[in-house]
């Protein structure tokens, strides 16, 4: 009788462990994803850049390197974006009064946690990265709300997406 006993509660434990894991296998697939961000033809570095959608369970962000090269990242660092229809925004928020962003700001490691004074839309439930409050976007403000750029993430093949901004 104990042994039986002690097997229910050993299976039993078991299960709750799988259960309640939330391992990866239970993560949409996702694939790379890579760009670039150009304003005028040149670079844009320390740039966030944000792939949403509403169909999309999350949504996929990347800072630009000082080429402005960015790799997204959705669940950790630049494993891509879930394939799928996204709008897409830009900014790179600079504190007033500063006209360059730190160098360590250029490409943080998402996965760990947003730059200082960015924030992550809950109210809308858009899940888009907010620059901090009481800095300036550097870029056209037509790019920081996702209705100008757009972008399809393929499930195959090369995802490498270049926009050149304009005033």
């Amino acid at each position: 009788m104990r042994t039986f006993v002690v097997s229910v509660g050993v299976v039993f434990v078991s299960l709750c462990v799988i259960g309640c894991s939330g391992a990866p296998d239970d993560r949409p697939a996702v694939v790379p994803v890579t760009g670039k961000i150009t304003y005028k033809g040149k670079p844009v570095s320390g740039a966030l850049v944000n792939f949403s959608s509403e169909k999309s369970p999350r949504s996929a962000n990347g800072m630009t390197d000082s080429d402005g090269r960015f790799s997204l990242t959705t669940f950790n660092t630049d494993d891509g974006a879930i394939p799928g229809e996204y709008q897409v925004s830009v900014t790179k928020s600079v504190s007033q009064g500063d006209s360059s962003v730190p160098a360590s700001a250029t490409a943080p490691d998402l996965s760990k946690g947003l730059p200082a004074g960015y924030s992550i839309a809950v109210s809308d439930k858009t899940g888009k990265i907010k620059p901090p409050s009481g800095g300036e976007n550097q870029l056209p403000a037509k790019y920081a709300d996702g209705t100008k750029l757009k972008a399809t993430v393929m499930p195959t093949g090369k995802n490498d997406i270049t926009y050149d901004l304009v005033d």
